[in-house]
């Protein structure tokens, strides 16, 4: 529940800032659309996030919030590549920031993402 109220905090008073090629944080936009920077209160925008659809721009404001409530693995990060109601994605836990973006994903009423299933004919 903390963690929770943290993340709305973040939420609904964010500094948010579009990373432009002249920011040095430009550099971190290169594989993701948002980020942010530790020890910093700034949730920034990279290109890639205006590109997106809704559901992916809420689920990137909903990692980078929990980061900024302290959430984060402390070898690296694990994304997930599905966002399911039923299960974790990640054996991280609610360490991982995804892990929370999914939960919040689901929690809103949102369906988990839709698995392509590959079958050899």
């Amino acid at each position: 529940v903390q963690t929770l109220e943290s993340m709305n905090k973040a939420l609904t008073s964010p500094s948010l800032r579009c990373a432009k090629p002249a920011d040095p944080e430009f550099q971190y936009c290169s594989a993701r659309p948002g980020f942010i920077v530790i020890g910093k209160t700034v949730v920034w925008l990279c290109p890639d996030f205006f590109k997106s659809n809704d559901e992916s721009r809420t689920r990137t404001l909903v990692h980078e919030s929990s980061h900024l409530s302290g959430v984060g693995e402390s070898q690296g990060e694990s994304y997930c590549m599905i966002f399911s109601c039923t299960e974790s994605c990640s054996g991280s836990g609610f360490r991982s920031a995804d892990n929370w973006a999914s939960f919040v994903n689901c929690a809103a009423g949102e369906p988990g993402d839709d698995v392509d299933v590959i079958t050899a004919d």
